[in-house]
């Protein structure tokens, strides 16, 4: 296990691969593992503006504590496994874990982070 295994990873949930992005009647979203070059900030998130002071803090906790709540995202439901996912809510985890890889010199293809993906619009919004 890596140091951004131990930051980026929770051991509730079960994951699942990119390629199981559907969700179903029963879970209207997935948690699964996405690497973070995979990941964009979406225009539907919230907290489009925040200072860097904001982001290097919540580096420091992330660093000290670990990822202590998923990232949300939205894929189409055309999209496939390579497609970017747009992380509608966790805009200032998003950029704090990318400033952690920046910082580390990690290539972000190698860090996976959990995320809750949904295809339903509706609940992205939510």
């Amino acid at each position: 296990m890596t140091q951004h295994d131990t930051i980026l990873h929770t051991a509730s949930e079960t994951r699942r691969s990119p390629a199981a992005i559907q969700a179903t009647d029963q879970s209207p979203s997935v948690l699964i593992d996405i690497p973070l070059n995979h990941l964009t900030l979406s225009p539907l998130n919230p907290r489009q503006a925040c200072t860097a002071e904001d982001i290097t803090a919540l580096a420091t906790s992330i660093r000290t504590v670990g990822l202590m709540q998923n990232l949300m995202g939205f894929q189409s439901a055309e999209g496939d496994s390579e497609t970017t996912i747009a992380i509608v809510a966790g805009g200032r985890r998003l950029r704090a874990l990318q400033q952690i890889a920046a910082e580390d010199g990690t290539d972000p293809s190698t860090i996976v982070v959990p995320v809750r993906v949904t295809d339903d619009l509706a609940q992205a919004n939510y």
